[in-house]
């Protein structure tokens, strides 16, 4: 029996630890795609774009001989949500553009031709700001060129372009640029460096909170536990506004991990209990309640917890979790008979979703009518939620959008290079899903096997009683 309890007590400290490094930098990547394959995605769509654009160009007239009722024009196309009509004007008078480099407007151009990828004459445009215009715009034009880096987790080209420039930036603009620059430091794993920026914030700027919770994580990373607690504890004490709840949920969850992997489990529960219940974190701070308790001894505590969030009946890694904590609890309350019901209860669950997923994985290209994107970081697998955080770049979904709107322009001429590329990324979803779900099969897989050493070892226990 003793065997049984320090294999699950193990279980109940390990996973806290495994789910702080999941908060503070995301799952292990899950796909079948390499840094490379991403970048041969994305020069695909580039190429695409490009054609697009220049087909689109020629099928146009020019009819702005003047920058600024060009620049009106554009920015109507914007205001209408005309992206493709905005951009087709822009290719079409790129050469009027590169002769107006010094007025600020170039900066908006520019970034509407980044934040769709056209590529081509966002470069060209980039180009001749660099070599053309004055420091101010040129630093400007950088900061948005560093953005499209980051999308694409290119985080030493985005510091190239952040180096220096915070001085020619508007406030707001300079403390988003300082983020960006932490922030691709600390991707790098340079942890010191990026806390050396992240000291520098103002306390004012709007950005602070953002700011602070990336310091704590960066001080975690250094071990530095003291200062990253006091962090978000001075953080937590400030009003946040609305739009900030959820930041202030993240740094609950990251605060009650890191306190609980330091043995300050109960300080751990109270910074659980402070995640909202409608929070994206809540399934995170239940789990970790539950192990908080557990390591307390509370085992009441702990199932209450467990128990609310089995009941949610969810599909992500914490709600599966807790299908293999309950028996476990039970055991350490000597309620072995339910505990044993509560473990092949589990066997059940965990088999009937890896049998979902195993249906899912048969379905092969079908797989991809499964998929929805419900917003910029999560991708919904039939059931199961993903978070595409640090598993691919973001780009990767933008650039499936871009192609869906694409295709409503697109003329006959182009649709042979269209099919392809629209192909290729389809398959690169199917390969993401694909990957998710063998990995989550294969920690069901792992819950099974645990449950049945659970199940074991109560066995033995009521034999040798």
């Amino acid at each position: 029996m003793s065997q049984y309890r320090t294999s699950l007590h193990l279980f109940a400290k390990t996973t806290g630890a495994i789910l702080l490094g999941v908060i503070l930098i995301g799952q292990a990547a899950a796909t079948d795609l390499n840094d490379s394959d991403i970048d041969q995605l994305d020069k695909l769509y580039q190429n695409f774009s490009k054609q697009f654009y220049l087909q689109k160009s020629t099928q146009t007239s020019a009819p702005y001989n003047n920058f600024q009722p060009l620049i009106q024009a554009v920015e109507q196309h914007q205001q209408n949500r005309q992206a493709i009509d905005a951009i087709t004007l822009i290719v079409t008078h790129l050469d009027l553009i590169q002769s107006n480099v010094d007025s600020p407007a170039v900066i908006n151009i520019l970034a509407l031709l980044l934040k769709h990828n056209e590529w081509d004459s966002a470069s060209r445009l980039f180009t001749t700001i660099r070599n053309d215009s004055n420091k101010t715009i040129v630093s400007n034009a950088r900061f948005i060129m560093a953005k499209h880096y980051m999308r694409r987790s290119q985080w030493q080209k985005a510091i190239e372009q952040l180096d220096g420039i915070t001085g020619d930036l508007v406030v707001n603009d300079a403390d988003y640029a300082n983020l960006m620059h932490g922030v691709a430091l600390q991707r790098l794993k340079k942890h010191r460096k990026a806390i050396e920026i992240y000291e520098k914030n103002r306390a004012i700027s709007t950005l602070h909170p953002q700011i602070t919770l990336n310091l704590a994580v960066a001080y975690i990373r250094q071990d530095w536990w003291t200062d990253a607690h006091a962090a978000i504890k001075e953080l937590l004490k400030q009003p946040l506004n609305d739009s900030l709840n959820e930041l202030e949920n993240r740094f609950n969850v990251i605060l009650g991990y890191s306190l609980m992997r330091q043995g300050y489990y109960r300080n751990a529960r109270d910074a659980f209990r402070k995640v909202n219940i409608t929070s994206q974190y809540t399934n995170q701070a239940l789990i970790g309640i539950t192990l908080a308790a557990v390591n307390q001894d509370n085992y009441v505590g702990a199932l209450n917890a467990a128990t609310m969030l089995k009941e949610k009946q969810e599909h992500d890694l914490p709600s599966a979790e807790s299908y293999l904590l309950i028996p476990y609890i039970y055991s350490k309350l000597n309620q072995n008979l339910t505990a044993s019901a509560s473990y092949s209860s589990a066997i059940e669950h965990y088999t009937q979703e890896i049998q979902a997923i195993e249906t899912l994985l048969a379905k092969n290209s079908t797989l991809l009518n499964t998929i929805q994107i419900t917003d910029n970081q999560i991708l919904l697998i039939d059931k199961y939620p993903m978070d595409t955080l640090q598993r691919f770049p973001q780009s990767l979904i933008d650039n499936y959008l871009h192609i869906k709107e694409l295709k409503t322009q697109t003329d006959n001429g182009l649709t042979q290079q269209l099919s392809p590329l629209e192909a290729a990324y389809n398959d690169a979803l199917i390969n993401i899903a694909r990957a998710f779900l063998t990995e989550r099969a294969t920690q069901l897989n792992s819950y099974i096997a645990q449950s049945r050493y659970g199940l074991a070892l109560l066995y033995d226990s009521s034999l040798t009683e």
